[in-house]
């Protein structure tokens, strides 16, 4: 009996706590307006997108990790030149115009 409450909690807490965004409001709307099987179709389109970004996204990431762990050299280098330069520049520079 108290593992159907504490599983019945756990999920209105975890329904709850999960806002409700555009795709969200979309796949309930199918839902009520269109019937179950429009919003089932809805909600895997949704989550199928979802995964289709996400990995965009970790693809991309690990591209561009990939070229600066590559390039570090070169990139410390630009820095190194950079930094100084920057540091020059403030110093030299009168910060109260009078």
């Amino acid at each position: 009996m108290w593992i159907n409450v504490l599983i019945g909690g756990l999920m209105v807490g975890v329904m709850a706590s999960v806002p409700p965004g555009p795709t969200c409001i979309l796949t309930i709307q199918r839902n009520l307006s269109k019937g179950m099987r429009s919003g089932l179709l809805t909600g895997l389109g949704v989550a199928t997108c979802d995964t289709l970004y996400s990995s965009i996204a970790f693809f991309s990431l690990a591209m561009v990790m990939s070229f600066v762990e590559s390039h570090m050299l070169l990139i410390k280098g630009i820095a190194g030149f950079c930094i100084p330069f920057f540091g020059v520049n403030i110093f030299l520079t009168n910060p109260a115009v009078q």
